[in-house]
């Protein structure tokens, strides 16, 4: 399997998105959204005047249709957001159709460190953090789900490359994805 950018002789191991958690806030103003909605059409059919009530439905109509935008784009954004762990590298990669192209890599043998940073209930509860990524230059994937097996993972990968470089056999107690 190759996407866009892969060096020849690369080997994917494994990709993720961010974790569910990122659209929380888009799905809470959501449900918010649609109930203010279902209160303002229970408020505007009480109205007597015609033009009144298809002014105020015309516009909460819109409104309402403008927050299943947001909320869809925030969902596509999700979907376009993915880091992708070769062999050698760590391809950070953010898309928009027409907007955004944003394409960050580390090698892994030149990482000097992978650390993990959980902040409160929620992230220690549902199992994401930032992934850091200490090398040449700093590395942050934010919303990383699994965090720790992620952090494992990459680190196995990250001692298989430095062994490699080095012309030496893996050590054994090494996992890898």
């Amino acid at each position: 399997m190759a996407f866009p950018g892969m060096n020849p002789g690369e080997k994917l191991q494994f990709y993720y998105r961010q974790h569910w958690m990122r659209l929380a806030r888009a799905m809470q103003a959501f449900v918010a959204g649609t109930a203010v909605y279902a209160m303002t059409l229970w408020f505007v059919a009480g109205i007597p005047e015609d033009d009144s009530r298809q002014l105020l439905l015309v516009f909460a109509s819109g409104t309402y249709l403008l927050l299943h935008l947001v909320l869809l784009g925030r969902i596509y954004r999700h979907f376009l957001y993915v880091v992708v762990v070769t062999d050698s590298k760590i391809y950070r990669i953010k898309k928009t159709l027409v907007a955004v192209d944003d394409r960050q890599t580390i090698d892994l043998w030149s990482l000097s460190d992978v650390t993990m940073r959980q902040h409160g209930l929620f992230q220690n509860l549902f199992g994401f953090g930032t992934l850091v990524l200490h090398g040449n230059e700093e590395m942050k994937i934010h919303f990383t789900p699994r965090i720790r097996d992620q952090l494992h993972r990459i680190s196995g990968l990250r001692a298989l490359a430095r062994s490699r470089l080095m012309g030496n056999a893996p050590p054994a107690n090494i996992p890898v994805a």
